[in-house]
């Protein structure tokens, strides 16, 4: 009992105290909430229709991709341009997807899983013949290799054991480029419904009709023309209002897709000094005296460091660096020249060792020779020549032996500037060597070979030469010697304004840039994503400066100056490509005030005889395009427009044109004999609407899908 009164006596302790344990539980469990969404938007690549994109996921996408580029292109890895054109790729048909994807689901629009079988079957898709590619099949798309690809991986995969080795990774790459084929098949497949309803819906046979009509009829006239240019622009006086206004009438026109920044900033490239190039060309005179003596040109051109590697055969032109090739022919057998300087920024050693003229096209058959061992074969091959001498065809001889008898053709194209080594050097050599209807038995260290040259031809000057060129570079120290110049005068200049006011003064300039988060490159240097990623970075203030970056290739120097934030929304009128793109258009209603006044009411004739005057003949115009007026020198798409249900005597006046100002008079009309195909005319219509509604509409879809891009965070 003494127990419960005490409980009675701090009831109001004990509930405080599980209120305040229960306030902190709901407090941790909250933090932990806000720190998990702050983890989650963090990792958020962007959006589309609120549909957040990660971070991996977009990474496996990029993935898939560079595998597809690197296996149709047969590389072994990308270049960081390459890598950007990737990921724009991925991001930009992810987003073009889910936008179509969201009309179509809405619409009840899909494409079924016979449909995709269907494609695959026909082989219509853009996919798929790069796909066959990937095949080795030429190009020519054949289901039957598809459907080996698959059973064969499935077959694989369902056995343990014959999942090691080269055969089955290989397999396995070639299956998950077709998944990925797949994948995109599917997509374009709903695309390309999603455009047919389109199609249909902007060719109805009214357009059609018009069109035609546009087309058929057909206009002589003579003009006046009074050219905006008579009135000089100092002369017009444009407000803000008028510039306000005429803002308003195009403003679907400066639309920004995404927040843009202006930046300042200071780039240095980091260039040789005149003590880099003189360590170089001590270099390079030690150079051109061991290459002058070397024997194993190969080891020596290697060992110089040089750009371009020793080909043991002899090479044409075209397989040299143009600066080479423009010396050789001025140059001696065994003749050393260097080192002297390239306009590609190189110092270059060459030596001259042989000029030979060879085919650069050799027709060839050959017969492989199998034996109990090297000399038996050798024996046999021996025998298939006398036998061929004494007229045996050789396809007769071929087939014997279960071999196919086909010419085939080896060009330079195919060997030079390669490295060429070993049995591979011996067997080009034999060809080279040999001359037209010869035979030959080549013996190789695990094969002999009897080969019949059958034709030689386009015989080529070709140069076994020795190239060392080598890049003119800066040293560490003159690096070291920049960077630190640089970060003085950042020491000393720590605010927006002091670097803009002083940086003329050490021969640093200010380049204004525009980025976005689709920006590659600031101020088009590479390796500039951190850069980048500070300027979009919302915590970042106008005017604040920034760190000095290293970037580039290793050999650039930069810091950034924010300058001006535009929201994602509409350009203001103050913008400087606004103001481009309006002011001549002021000018010109401005102009065109003045200059409809004094034709107002006036005859075609009066107008004619006025001063400043250009008077034209213009024939077999027409409503399907533009009028060029010669005299004016300027393309009119009023002056058709202003044509329409006129007949021959009738003056059009006061017509405003982008170069003039045109009174008009018909002096003949015209209609071709052409007659009117209705489906004809549909599709004609269709192919010429239908990618600017197909735009129009992607512009519109894209900005009601308010797509995120947060992507310069990452990459």
């Amino acid at each position: 009992m003494a127990v419960l009164q005490k409980i009675r006596n701090r009831g109001a302790i004990l509930v405080g105290a599980v209120g305040l344990a229960l306030f902190a539980f709901i407090a941790e469990e909250a933090v932990r909430s806000f720190q998990s969404t702050a983890n989650e938007n963090r990792q958020k690549v962007g959006e589309v229709f609120g549909k957040s994109l990660s971070v991996q996921e977009y990474n496996e996408m990029i993935d898939e991709y560079a595998e597809f580029e690197k296996a149709s292109r047969g590389l072994s890895q990308l270049d960081e341009q390459a890598l950007y054109r990737v990921r724009e790729n991925a991001w930009n048909s992810y987003v073009q997807f889910q936008i179509v994807k969201h009309e179509c689901d809405e619409v009840g629009l899909a494409v079924s899983d016979a449909e995709v079988q269907d494609a695959v079957m026909k082989g219509g898709s853009q996919w798929l013949q790069q796909f066959a590619y990937l095949l080795g099949m030429g190009g020519r798309y054949d289901y039957s290799v598809v459907r080996q690809v698959i059973d064969q991986y499935n077959t694989m995969k369902s056995d343990p054991a014959l999942q090691s080795g080269a055969e089955f990774d290989q397999i396995r790459t070639i299956y998950n480029l077709w998944l990925f084929v797949e994948k995109r098949m599917r997509e374009e497949l709903l695309m390309q419904k999603f455009g047919s309803l389109l199609q249909a819906s902007v060719a109805p046979d009214a357009i059609a009709k018009a069109a035609f009509d546009e087309r058929i009829s057909q206009y002589d006239v003579v003009l006046a023309a009074l050219p905006y240019s008579s009135i000089a622009d100092e002369t017009v006086e444009v407000s803000d209002a008028d510039m306000k206004a005429k803002y308003e009438e195009y403003k679907p026109l400066f639309q920004c897709p995404d927040e843009e920044r202006e930046a300042e900033v200071i780039s240095v490239t980091v260039t040789a000094s005149e003590a880099d190039r003189t360590a170089l060309l001590a270099e390079m005179n030690e150079v051109a005296a061991t290459i002058g003596e070397a024997t194993n040109m190969a080891k020596a051109v290697r060992e110089a460091g040089s750009s371009v590697a020793y080909s043991t055969l002899p090479v044409s032109r075209r397989h040299l660096p143009y600066d080479i090739a423009q010396r050789l022919d001025s140059m001696q057998a065994g003749q050393v020249e260097g080192p002297f300087t390239s306009n590609d920024n190189t110092m270059n050693v060459v030596r001259l060792l042989a000029k030979v003229s060879q085919p650069d096209s050799i027709e060839f058959r050959q017969i492989v020779v199998g034996g109990a061992d090297i000399a038996a074969a050798r024996k046999t091959a021996d025998s298939i020549v006398a036998a061929i001498n004494s007229g045996t065809p050789f396809d007769t001889i071929a087939a014997q032996k279960n071999q196919p008898a086909d010419k085939q053709w080896l060009t330079g194209a195919q060997y030079e500037g390669q490295a060429v080594t070993g049995d591979n050097l011996t067997y080009l050599n034999a060809l080279l060597g040999a001359s037209a209807g010869s035979l030959q038995v080549l013996e190789l260290p695990n094969v002999v070979l009897v080969i019949n040259v059958t034709d030689r031809r386009a015989m080529t000057d070709k140069y076994d030469v020795a190239i060392v060129k080598r890049a003119i570079t800066f040293s560490k120290e003159t690096y070291t010697e920049a960077y630190n110049k640089l970060s003085q005068f950042l020491a000393e200049n720590q605010t927006a304004d002091a670097i803009r006011e002083n940086a003329p003064k050490k021969n640093y300039s200010l380049q204004t840039v525009t980025v976005s988060p689709k920006t590659d490159r600031v101020a088009g240097i590479a390796a500039t994503r951190a850069t980048l990623r500070w300027l979009m970075d919302g915590d970042t203030d106008i005017n604040a400066v920034s760190e000095l970056y290293e970037c580039g290739d290793n050999d650039n120097l930069m810091v950034a100056i924010l300058k001006g934030v535009t929201p994602k929304g509409y350009y203001p009128v103050s913008a400087t490509m606004v103001d481009a793109y309006l002011r001549p258009m002021v000018l010109r209603d401005k102009k065109y005030a003045t200059l409809s006044e004094r034709v107002a009411g006036k005859s075609f004739a009066e107008v004619a005889s006025m001063e400043g005057a250009k008077v034209d003949t213009v024939r077999h115009i027409t409503f399907a395009g533009n009028v060029f007026v010669p005299v004016i020198s300027a393309s009119e798409s009023s002056l058709s427009g202003a044509l329409a249900g006129k007949k021959i005597g009738d003056e059009v006046k006061g017509v405003k044109g982008d170069a003039a100002v045109y009174t008009v008079k018909v002096t003949g009309t015209n209609k071709s004999a052409e007659t009117y195909d209705e489906a004809a005319e549909r599709n004609r219509a269709a192919m010429s609407t239908t990618g600017m509604a197909m735009q129009g509409l992607m512009e519109r879809l894209l900005e009601k899908a308010e797509v995120v891009d947060h992507r310069y965070i990452f990459y």
